[in-house]
């Protein structure tokens, strides 16, 4: 069942994302089609070429946020995912941004090398993301279909000879937009050993309260469970107590809402990606948790 979804997914990334931006591309900058000025018609190469990508590479953050250190101590495989991943979108959308001007009017991709370097940009990032996700089923495939039009976009342009000559002005462009992408991979590296710090050595049980405990620590609370190495904090303690007085008074149901729990609580939980999203959570769960201290 894995593998037909893994199929499945695959096969419909590559039909929405590689094949289309690669046809738009090619209209837009292959010598025979281009039109120097602007018609509307052009706005729809954009949504293979742009706004899918960036659409794409959105989910792939969100879905990817790691419950657990899946992928070891190995600072490389968290660079790319969940609150590490959001980080990229500035230079990513810039770049987009950029590559949409020069689609809609061509001649902009003859200016300067701002349009080869924000191709190159968001090929970079795409690849990024690809080889941190290479081992979690298909989750690779969002960003490495995206590559895939970035890089055909790449050869176009240099197919053509649409190399604006290096000149003083064009080094200081070069060099200002990688020291924004430096920065921007250092504030990823940053962040990801945040993450790796409060993720736990094992999966979560408590998939939604453990991404609350996530929150401002001022707020919800939580600390670094020193013999576990787990984020915990009174709330999660709270609940995982409840549940184990459930499995020794009520072990049918039980087994009915854990069963229920890991399928919705999975996804909900990878939902929350930001720390103000988790303090809500934590609020939320707040009347729950009164509640249940109450049971007895």
């Amino acid at each position: 069942m894995d593998l037909l979804i893994s199929v499945f997914w695959i096969f419909l990334l590559w039909t929405v994302t590689p094949i289309p931006a690669v046809l738009s591309f090619h209209v837009a900058w292959n010598p025979d089609h281009e039109l120097p000025e602007f018609r509307p018609s052009r706005l729809l190469l954009l949504i293979s070429t742009t706004i899918c990508p960036v659409a794409l590479l959105s989910l792939h953050a969100a879905v990817s946020t790691p419950e657990w250190k899946e992928s070891g101590d190995v600072l490389f495989y968290y660079i790319a995912k969940g609150p590490a991943a959001w980080i990229y979108f500035p230079p990513f959308l810039a770049a987009n941004f950029l590559i949409a001007l020069a689609i809609v009017r061509t001649e902009i991709s003859r200016a300067s090398l701002l349009t080869h370097i924000s191709l190159l940009t968001c090929l970079l990032i795409c690849l990024l993301f690809t080889a941190g996700n290479t081992g979690k089923e298909w989750l690779w495939a969002f960003p490495f279909s995206a590559a895939c039009g970035y890089a055909y976009g790449i050869w176009l342009l240099i197919r053509s000879r649409h190399i604006p000559q290096f000149v003083p002005r064009n080094l200081l462009i070069v060099t200002g937009w990688m020291a924004s992408v430096g920065v921007t991979v250092l504030a990823s590296m940053a962040r990801a050993k945040e993450m790796m710090a409060e993720l736990p050595e094992t999966p979560p049980d408590c998939f939604i309260v453990t991404a609350a405990a996530r929150g401002h620590r001022t707020l919800v609370g939580s600390t670094i469970n020193e013999a576990t190495g787990q984020l915990t904090n009174n709330q999660l303690n709270t609940f995982r107590s409840f549940e184990r007085r459930l499995i020794l008074q009520v072990p049918t149901i039980h087994r009915i809402l854990r069963t229920v729990y890991n399928f919705m609580g999975r996804l909900f939980a990878r939902l929350i990606v930001f720390r103000w999203q988790a303090d809500i959570v934590y609020l939320l769960l707040k009347p729950l948790e009164v509640m249940v201290r109450r049971i007895r």
